[in-house]
């Protein structure tokens, strides 16, 4: 499923790699497009991942993907990002599996698949993806191409809550709110709405903000 950059992404690849020239590796054009990112550089970015994806580096097509899929730098293409992430995918890039999970889940740029979606996932979590991990807790918490299974949405949102995954930290307390996993006083559900506010996800913040001293 390997595509090619189309139109300016190609001619950005093209002018990135005549200026680095081959003593620049894969590794090192990745950190260089990182870099471009930061500073929100997005036209330099396209330039050194795609140096890096000359080299066919899964972490620089990952990154290529999420350029098309957050439209930073070129229009926003579900289907291109998709390419991108696939072709990291294929090279058992774990972040290049939960995405393209993420995109058969949703639909987009592609037709929604669950089936898809969770063996995509569940590559990314062999390899301990918390992004997968909290994906594939949601398909099992909502009932996504599979009968509901709460013990099992419960053990990998846990799994990526280990890793300080925010998303997964909330989606626990949203499950002892619900009475999907059992009681729960307060404290407890409020424990976990923090942990996801202390590692960074908007919504727990928000939560916490609405519900003071709860």
């Amino acid at each position: 499923m390997r595509r090619l950059l189309i139109g300016i992404a190609a001619a950005l690849a093209l002018a990135g790699a005549a200026r680095a020239g081959p003593a620049v590796s894969a590794a090192e054009a990745v950190s260089r497009g990182d870099a471009a990112v930061n500073r929100h550089d997005y036209r330099a970015a396209m330039e050194w991942y795609g140096v890096a994806a000359q080299q066919k580096d899964p972490a620089a097509e990952d990154e290529i993907g999420d350029l098309y899929y957050y439209g930073h730098g070129v229009e926003q293409n579900y289907i291109e990002a998709m390419a991108w992430y696939r072709a990291a995918a294929d090279q058992g890039y774990s972040y290049g599996q939960a995405n393209v999970g993420y995109l058969y889940q949703e639909g987009l740029g592609v037709k929604e698949d669950f089936a898809q979606a969770r063996s995509w996932y569940e590559k990314a979590v062999a390899q301990g993806n918390a992004d997968a991990e909290n994906n594939l807790a949601s398909m099992y918490q909502n009932g996504q191409g599979v009968a509901p299974d709460y013990p099992a949405a419960l053990a990998l949102f846990k799994k990526a809550a280990d890793q300080h995954h925010g998303a997964a930290e909330r989606n626990i307390a949203i499950m002892y709110e619900d009475g999907q996993i059992g009681p729960a006083d307060a404290a407890t559900i409020r424990g976990w709405y923090q942990r996801a506010a202390d590692d960074g996800d908007d919504e727990a913040r928000d939560w916490l903000k609405a519900h003071p001293g709860r």
